[in-house]
């Protein structure tokens, strides 16, 4: 038997390198299974915590979200963002 739709990206587990396979928040394993009628995961965890199961035999209580990271601001990025929303609160006040 073949199975489709194999998952070909990164699963995003917790710590691969010391076998943590629990997936992080932005797992493409979360909401991504089938239900198999199992109603606990691995660590006897409620096995349907959302839309569906999760692949892989830890069941995470997070909903499915885009598989891309947020950006990061740099240090001048921030720095200008915080002195802008400063500005805003400041202009705000004095109305």
């Amino acid at each position: 038997n073949t199975i489709s739709d194999n998952l070909e990206e990164n699963p995003r587990f917790t710590d691969f390198d010391n076998q943590d396979y629990y997936p992080r928040r932005n797992s493409p394993l979360i909401d991504a299974g089938v239900n198999t009628g199992l109603s606990l995961d691995y660590a006897q965890n409620a096995r349907l915590q959302a839309d569906a199961p999760d692949i892989g035999p830890f069941e995470t209580p997070y909903r499915s979200v885009s598989a891309e990271p947020l950006p990061v601001l740099g240090t001048k990025a921030f720095i200008s963002l915080t002195l802008l929303l400063l500005f805003i609160g400041l202009v705000a006040m004095n109305r």
